[in-house]
């Protein structure tokens, strides 16, 4: 190799280099909307065209309940689950003007339905894999009470886990503990730091929900001390997760939790996976599981749930009642038949939106990025493919 050809080789590999470093730092693009094709109504089916949505490799969801067979098993409205714990059919306490059924479970005491160590009202459902997104709606009736000691019944609900299906017995899980605060824990796995702040700009829970900054939050907590009250009974709530496994050894697992719309956990360095416990997982819990069910007991304590939702990829489709995903406002998730990078078919599901009213469409990819600005619909209105959507700020991502 002569001079020449030697610092013609180093320019090349250095250029390489620069522009592979661009290339990685380069922000993905946010997925963009340019139009709505069909009648906005509930069960009617749309097409959304536009461009980065990306792929989702089966376009229905792993599962999706909203009940109306009038029957709770492990048959869902779309797909399947595996288990359903001690849920049972109910016809009262409907979401919305199209929900004729929801499931429930009173937490009394009594164990028969299930067996002598669990008390799960909740779904179970997929195999293991990396991703998950994971909702569900709940209404606490007004005999529900949390209790203030952690080894009594409802003193510690588990409301969400993610545990493998093999016999590992590592797994992640949410909890509501003892009228006193929630966190997550990653079990047998030192997830490595603590959960504030809990998303940019809020080191706690009950900040974000509007309350002063607590005084002590226990290391590993969330700092949300006010959990009861804003899960507050005789009102459906909203419970939403973004969550993905770690690489092996490495903080960049991912965990985002939303509270009837409200983002209130945001993390991108979770550890989840080591040399010792290195599965995947799959949602082991979706709904409430009370972990002391036979403990000091004091009666009836009606939950429900429906419109159960689970896949394993972020992607997927919301429409919003805000114009602004950082603030979406109560989130309906809608049912996708098909899906290319630039055209989406759903299946509307209106829910609790009200007829005539005007709503914001989202489209999520796999990576959790969604438009910035929703895209403005309204039910019972028809689009034809127009786009009047306003433009976001060049280059703006939001996860």
């Amino acid at each position: 190799m002569n001079h020449k050809t030697g610092y013609l080789y180093s320019f090349v590999l250095a250029l390489v280099v620069l522009v592979s470093m661009h290339s990685f730092y380069m922000p993905v693009a946010a997925p963009v909307i340019s139009g709505i094709s069909g009648t906005i109504m509930h069960g009617s089916t749309v097409t959304v065209s536009g461009s980065g949505f990306g792929i989702k490799a089966q376009a229905a969801p792993i599962a999706w309940d909203n009940l109306e067979s009038g029957v709770c098993d492990n048959i869902a409205t779309v797909g399947s689950w595996t288990a359903t714990g001690t849920l049972g059919i109910n016809d009262n306490h409907n979401r919305n003007q199209f929900s004729n059924f929801n499931a429930f479970r009173n937490f009394d005491g009594d164990i028969s339905p299930w067996g002598a160590v669990n008390d799960e009202a909740a779904f179970r459902g997929g195999t293991d894999s990396r991703t998950w997104y994971v909702q569900y709606w709940f209404y606490l009736d007004s005999d529900f009470e949390f209790d203030g000691n952690i080894n009594n019944s409802l003193g510690n609900i588990k409301i969400l886990r993610m545990w493998s299906t093999s016999s590992a017995s590592d797994n992640f899980y949410v909890q509501a503990l003892c009228r006193y605060d929630t966190n997550a824990v990653v079990a047998l796995v030192n997830q490595g730091t603590d959960w504030s702040p809990v998303v940019g700009g809020y080191t706690w829970v009950d900040e974000v929900m509007g309350y002063d900054k607590p005084a002590y939050v226990d290391n590993s907590y969330f700092g949300w001390q006010h959990y009861e009250n804003d899960i507050s009974t005789g009102v459906w709530h909203l419970f939403q997760f973004e969550y993905s496994d770690s690489d092996i050894s490495t903080p960049n697992g991912v965990f985002r939790w939303w509270f009837n719309g409200k983002l209130i956990v945001d993390k991108t360095n979770v550890l989840t996976r080591n040399t010792t416990y290195t599965s995947f997982k799959r949602p082991r819990i979706v709904g409430f599981y009370d972990s002391h069910h036979a403990t000091n007991n004091d009666g009836s304590n009606h939950f429900y749930i429906d419109d159960a939702y689970i896949d394993n990829t972020f992607a997927r489709v919301e429409i919003c009642s805000n114009a602004l995903w950082s603030d979406k406002g109560q989130s309906e998730i809608q049912i996708p038949v098909s899906w290319s990078a630039s055209s989406i078919a759903v299946n509307i599901n209106q829910g609790s939106l009200a007829d005539g009213s005007t709503a914001y469409l989202y489209v999520i990819d796999s990576a959790g990025v969604s438009n910035a600005v929703g895209y403005p619909i309204t039910f019972g209105g028809s689009l034809l493919g127009h786009d009047d959507t306003p433009s976001p700020p060049s280059g703006l991502m939001v996860k």
